[in-house]
């Protein structure tokens, strides 16, 4: 008996932490995440995103990495003081000395195939505790230094959400490490992954 209640509370411990964000375990839904398997540029003469410097959207609420090897960092800015536009040089400092926790769950993938970009991340769901589900993103007329994203396609809930958020080009050179990501030693992810992406 008190065997049977201890493993209960540490079960209860464990997923306590878990949704409090404190243990880093994820049940990851990855069927829908394939956009890996595909090469980074699907064409010829097109414009790739510039994998120096981020991407900032027109409200300073959220940015993105691109790196050379496919990966995109979702990176919410809405935690720092003030919008990214207003003082760029402090929000770059504040990012770059923020905890580096959400770093995790913030990774994706992307291609880019003629004038559309195509990203693919996981999302966190609130409605099934623990679980990641993909989520995919377009933007249509893209740019090297500007695109819009228009909507966001929820695998988890077969469907799409307005997005409607314009990114711009800003130079630096703060780089998270895109060898953190959380599912680059998966093996659905590394034995899939086109030759583009390694």
């Amino acid at each position: 008996m008190g065997t049977r209640w201890w493993t209960g509370r540490s079960l209860l411990v464990i997923l306590v932490s878990s949704c409090c964000g404190c243990y880093p375990f994820r049940i990851s839904n990855h069927r829908h995440f394939v956009l890996h398997q595909m090469p980074i540029s699907q064409g010829s003469g097109i414009s790739m995103p510039r994998t120096t410097g981020l991407y900032v959207s027109s409200n300073g609420s959220s940015a993105l990495f691109f790196y050379a090897d496919g990966k995109v960092l979702f990176y919410d800015t809405e935690w720092l003081p003030g919008w990214f536009w207003k003082n760029p040089d402090s929000s770059l400092w504040a990012m770059e000395n923020a905890p580096r926790r959400f770093y995790r769950d913030s990774w994706g993938v992307y291609s880019v195939r003629h004038d559309s970009l195509e990203l693919q991340s996981f999302a966190f769901s609130w409605q099934r505790s623990l679980v990641h589900h993909v989520v995919d993103l377009g933007a249509q007329q893209f740019g090297d230094t500007v695109f819009h994203i228009g909507s966001i396609y929820q695998h988890e809930f077969n469907r799409a959400s307005p997005w409607n958020s314009t990114y711009r080009y800003y130079p630096c050179t703060f780089r998270p490490d895109s060898s953190k990501a959380w599912f680059s030693r998966r093996s659905w992810y590394r034995n899939h992954l086109h030759p583009t992406r390694k």
